[in-house]
């Protein structure tokens, strides 16, 4: 799967294709989040556009990834987690994010049904295998389950 022109080898400059993500919490994660007393805002620079979209800058330097600036930010009375600079791997159908203070947590989200055409990438978000009891234990909830269904996501070059 290829948009990028340029080799993850390659030794002088590569092509760098920009463009957004939109990424929209199903309705479920959205009632649960509210249940729970949990809010989520964008990181900048993400833009909130709603209560479950936000919109991502995206770049692709490497054919198999797609890099995101900007993050979000969930927080409740008593708990926090912000994740920012999703990276999605097209080849290994995943996510990695970037937790401030903590490093790189790779593999967070599986990308379920990614379909890669010309110009559009979409998947499903489903919390990878292993994953949810840190996102579960970090945030003091119980809403997030292995393999859920989380947010749908669809990137534009």
């Amino acid at each position: 799967p290829a948009i990028a022109k340029g080799k993850p080898d390659d030794k002088g400059p590569k092509a760098k294709v920009k463009g957004t993500t939109s990424l929209m919490f199903t309705k479920s994660v959205k009632n649960k989040l509210a249940k729970d007393g949990i809010k989520v805002d964008a990181v900048a620079p993400a833009k909130k556009v709603n209560k479950v979209k936000f919109m991502f800058t995206a770049s692709q330097t490497r054919p198999q990834y797609i890099d995101h600036t900007g993050g979000l930010a969930f927080t409740r009375a008593d708990a926090s987690l912000t994740a920012t600079d999703f990276v999605f791997d097209l080849a290994a159908q995943n996510v990695d994010l970037t937790v401030p203070g903590v490093g790189v947590v790779d593999d967070v989200f599986v990308l379920g049904k990614l379909k890669i055409n010309k110009k559009t990438v979409t998947a499903k978000l489903k919390v990878a295998p292993g994953k949810a009891v840190l996102l579960n234990d970090t945030l003091k909830t119980s809403l997030f389950i292995d393999g859920m269904f989380v947010a749908k996501s669809s990137t534009k070059f």
